[in-house]
């Protein structure tokens, strides 16, 4: 009975160890998304569900759902949204490339959507002037603006996240500001003291702002105030939290290394051959890559340079993490590279045909890849599931 009642605790403790792997709602959405991911085998070939033909390029930008605000109760896997040209947004359902709706917007789209569950917040520029729209994610219809204290010179991309019901805007020119989602009010405003060299880079609490002075601070999503203030050698071109208190960055000179935002001292750096595009961090290390064309696999502990890898052209686009995968693509081919983490070595890729080179970064969409291209927009399926139709 004994060795009964032993072998009975000894299977109610393994069950319980089981649900607690694959019902523990506290792990991060993107633990979820790469575990989701990567039983694929993306050795194979991928089936396209949809192809969109443009047939303008004038003033076309793909601007899609890549800065989603994904939580473990809003996790929406159908936005793609594209300016159809600088003053309307199409909406398209991603399993299947339609069209939901487009709506005037009667300005100029110069930041990328952030996106909640019922409602799309973007940055519209009117002659001089910067407002930041609350547009309908249902139906298109704007449910209200409000004019942002951005200066006529601004120019360029505004950088758009959204915190705790806040959605905070920040231009290139420094200028930060954060609004109530619910009515457009402004909450703080700061400005940093140069224009900004790299896209801003977020964490739960603190946001981080680097500049052209090769300043790096660090800004409370609360409240606006500073919080951290380090002096660099070099302008930073990408920049990344590795922890709630480590940054990795990389600068203009090809040097990456990560940082302690609580005694600003450098725990490591290493020196590539050229400025850095951009820093992911994946399960197998930090994926970084540099304008000579180059992509390393690098210990995010030692920055031990794990492996490396030389690819046609520069790769300006992010490339996009799939469990042990990578998605890269370059300026100079129409080819969607993937190579396997562990070893940077290519194990499938995607032509798209002569020419038609990349516009955007990769995104995932559910279980689709949507690529951007000069002549498309393309879903490509990830899941043993067949494409949907409607």
């Amino acid at each position: 009975m004994q060795e009964d009642e032993k072998f009975r605790k000894r299977i109610l403790r393994i069950i319980f160890f089981f649900t607690i792997l694959c019902l523990d709602l506290s792990l991060p959405l993107a633990i979820w998304t790469q575990a989701r991911n990567s039983n694929f085998d993306l050795t194979l070939p991928l089936r396209q569900c949809w192809y969109n033909k443009i047939i303008s390029n004038d003033n076309y930008a793909v601007f899609a759902s890549d800065n989603v605000l994904k939580t473990l109760e809003i996790i929406d896997t159908d936005n793609l949204f594209f300016p159809q040209s600088n003053h309307s947004l199409e909406y398209l359902n991603s399993t299947n490339g339609r069209r939901l709706w487009i709506t005037d917007l009667d300005g100029e789209i110069v930041s990328k959507p952030s996106i909640t569950n019922t409602e799309i917040f973007l940055v519209v520029r009117v002659g001089e002037n910067y407002f930041l729209r609350d547009v309908s994610k249902i139906s298109g219809v704007i449910n209200w603006q409000t004019k942002l204290a951005l200066p006529a010179t601004t120019g360029g991309e505004i950088f758009l996240r959204s915190a705790a019901n806040k959605i905070i805007v920040i231009a290139k020119t420094g200028n930060s500001l954060a609004l109530s989602m619910e009515n457009g009010s402004v909450i703080w405003q700061m400005h940093s003291t140069a224009k900004l060299s790299a896209v801003p880079a977020f964490s739960k609490k603190i946001f981080a702002l680097t500049g052209e002075d090769n300043k790096l601070q660090t800004v409370s999503l609360a409240d606006g105030s500073l919080t951290g203030n380090y002096q660099l050698t070099s302008p930073l071109t990408t920049i990344i939290f590795s922890t709630a208190d480590q940054v990795v960055a990389g600068d203009k000179k090809g040097n990456v290394f990560a940082l302690s935002l609580t005694n600003g001292n450098k725990l490591w750096k290493i020196r590539n051959g050229a400025e850095i595009s951009n820093i992911n961090e994946s399960n197998a290390g930090l994926l970084v890559s540099s304008l000579d064309n180059f992509v390393y696999l690098v210990s995010p502990k030692s920055g031990k340079i794990l492996w490396k890898k030389r690819f046609p052209g520069r790769i300006i686009y992010k490339p996009l993490l799939l469990g042990n995968y990578a998605v890269i693509t370059n300026v100079s081919d129409s080819n969607a590279v993937f190579i396997d983490l562990k070893s940077g070595k290519i194990v499938n890729r995607i032509v798209f045909g002569e020419g038609n080179y990349f516009t955007n970064n990769t995104l995932l969409e559910g279980n689709l890849l949507i690529f951007s291209n000069l002549n498309s927009v393309t879903g490509y399926l990830l899941s043993p599931d067949g494409c949907q139709s409607s």
